[in-house]
């Protein structure tokens, strides 16, 4: 098999690379922990996630800080937790694979 051929085989199509719209919540700590004085207040977290958000995930949450309604913002604005469990409620788990439950039993 030629070199070009190979590297063609094992090389991810943009299809298998592309993120999800939601992305796991556990690469957003990653980034938090590694930076914590940049992440020390939670609206910045917020945005920080929003801005790996795409599609429906993102036109839902960019709609509120596009046209922000001053009177009654959203409770997620400025807290994580508000953001995570928006996120969750609207897009289900961002972590379908980690929160998989085995469908077989393995036998002793």
């Amino acid at each position: 098999m030629a070199l070009k051929q190979r590297f063609e085989t094992l090389t991810p199509s943009m299809e298998q690379i592309q993120p999800n719209s939601v992305h796991s919540s556990s690469n957003y700590n990653l980034s938090f922990n590694d930076r914590p004085r940049a992440f020390v207040e939670d609206h910045r977290k917020v945005n920080f996630a929003i801005s790996y958000l795409k599609g429906i995930a993102l036109a839902h949450f960019e709609n509120s800080l596009v046209e922000p309604d001053l009177l009654h913002p959203p409770a997620w604005g400025d807290d994580y937790r508000e953001f995570t469990m928006e996120l969750r409620t609207y897009f289900g788990s961002s972590d379908v694979v980690g929160e998989a439950k085995p469908n077989s039993k393995t036998s002793p």
